[in-house]
């Protein structure tokens, strides 16, 4: 399954649990760059999508897992193919989704982050900004 496919399953997800406004790929401000998010009226979710090990692995080093009190969402999960990941493995507060055939389940319930401090439940708008060039990242020309 690959990373564009599990991010449709992530979108979808969130537009059946309720969030009026789901996003894919999302550049934004904060520097954080969720696979999914989904807005409503006082609540966001992130959906972070891991099709290896390695790049969940890679996701701990991330500046906004090592301090997740920056971190977007008041909800926030993991989604992989079936069996990639076990729900002990989640970072503290997180939720495990896992995609079976053509259906998402829930196998972890995530805990709510403190909503003062959540960036996306926050400044909603704030966080569908993105800058015109993200550093590190090469600039279309033309």
């Amino acid at each position: 399954m690959t990373h564009q496919e599990l991010t449709k399953y992530a979108v979808k997800w969130l537009q059946g649990h309720g969030y009026s406004v789901a996003l894919a790929e999302l550049r934004n401000i904060s520097g954080e760059e969720p696979d999914a998010l989904g807005l409503s009226s006082g609540d966001s979710c992130l959906i972070e999508c891991k099709t290896s090990r390695a790049d969940f692995l890679a996701d701990k080093k991330k500046w906004h897992r090592r301090n997740p009190k920056f971190g977007m969402g008041t909800w926030r999960y993991m989604l992989c193919p079936k069996g990639l990941l076990s729900p002990d493995e989640m970072p503290e507060g997180w939720g495990l989704l896992e995609v079976r055939g053509s259906r998402v389940y829930k196998i972890k319930g995530a805990t709510m982050f403190d909503k003062a401090m959540a960036g996306a439940s926050r400044t909603p708008v704030g966080v569908l900004l993105a800058p015109a060039h993200h550093p590190g990242r090469a600039r279309a020309t033309g």
